[in-house]
């Protein structure tokens, strides 16, 4: 089993929780020609194409417009979504939002449905491309459990996510079977819940348990 990760609009940059964690374990990931000026069309067709070349089933880790190119794929390719494990998506945006460029329009989802693989979706109280109701209700149509990260913004560099220990806990219970269905709220990014060394400490544990989780998943 592989887990793939799925960048959004360009890229993940070196500092990116998915570039660290495909640096930390070995993650493979998807390849866009162009992340700039993201085509819909090939970007759901390149997707395919990794998850195609893996005879087993594989995991996706995507985030911002890497979550809806992983929903559109199951829209145009659903005879292939059998080789999907789970899935999670984090902060996909709203199409319809105005912060996003024109070229991110062909995104726009037909009638979102019931994915058919275990799913969460993350959302935030404050990220600019997506309300956090909104995104409820994305993950309510997809039958994803929701996870509310508090006031993360959209979850990437510039909202001062690098390291994403909440991420590593979400997926480790994702391939655990923990969630069904549900809708989680934490307090992971509130002031005061957690201070800095505590954080780490959830950072150290996640990782170790993770990576000797992907030894198993992966051989």
């Amino acid at each position: 089993m592989r887990t793939l990760i799925v960048p959004g609009l360009n890229g993940s940059g070196p500092k990116h929780w998915q570039t660290l964690w495909e640096e930390r374990y070995g993650f493979e990931r998807i390849q866009q020609r162009d992340w700039e000026n993201p085509d819909a069309a090939e970007w759901v067709q390149n997707l395919n194409a990794a998850i195609m070349k893996h005879s087993g089933k594989v995991i996706l880790v995507a985030h911002s417009l890497g979550s809806l190119t992983v929903i559109k794929w199951t829209e145009l390719y659903a005879e292939h979504t059998k080789r999907v494990q789970s899935a999670l998506l984090v902060t996909p945006p709203d199409i319809s939002s105005t912060e996003l460029n024109d070229s991110v329009r062909g995104f726009a989802l037909l009638t979102p449905r019931n994915l058919p693989f275990p799913s969460i979706l993350v959302g935030s109280e404050n990220d600019p491309y997506m309300a956090l109701n909104t995104a409820k209700n994305l993950a309510l149509a997809l039958g994803s459990s929701f996870v509310n990260a508090g006031r993360a913004g959209h979850i990437n560099i510039n909202s001062g996510n690098g390291p994403w220990p909440l991420g590593e806990v979400l997926l480790l219970e994702l391939l655990a079977g923990s969630f069904k269905n549900q809708e989680i709220s934490t307090g992971a990014h509130k002031k005061n819940h957690f201070n800095q060394k505590s954080w780490k400490a959830v950072n150290h544990r996640a990782s170790q348990w993770l990576y000797q989780a992907i030894q198993l998943w992966e051989s």
